[in-house]
């Protein structure tokens, strides 16, 4: 996950909260940033354990062009650097 959270980094760049809802379980970030030049909104959604550990995580990615952008630079980051022990 860290490897993946990394690569994602390096794609979505001057990413800028928004707003975030936070209760002991959830949390819910809006944020805009920018993917290869064009401007982005997302959601980040956290869910935590009862120890407060991160369990689950989603990403959305709007408007459609600048998923397309974010998917096609993640590849080309996956090309170069894999999941530590994916197989080639």
């Amino acid at each position: 996950v860290a490897h993946l959270v990394g690569l994602i980094r390096k794609v979505l760049v001057d990413l800028r909260p928004v707003r975030r809802f936070r209760e002991p379980s959830s949390a819910i970030t809006l944020f805009e940033a920018r993917v290869e030049g064009d401007e982005v909104q997302g959601t980040l959604f956290e869910q935590y354990d009862g120890k407060g550990a991160l369990v689950d995580a989603m990403l959305t990615v709007r408007p459609y062009a600048g998923l397309r952008a974010a998917m096609r630079a993640m590849q080309a980051l996956m090309e170069r650097s894999p999941l530590p022990g994916a197989e080639s």
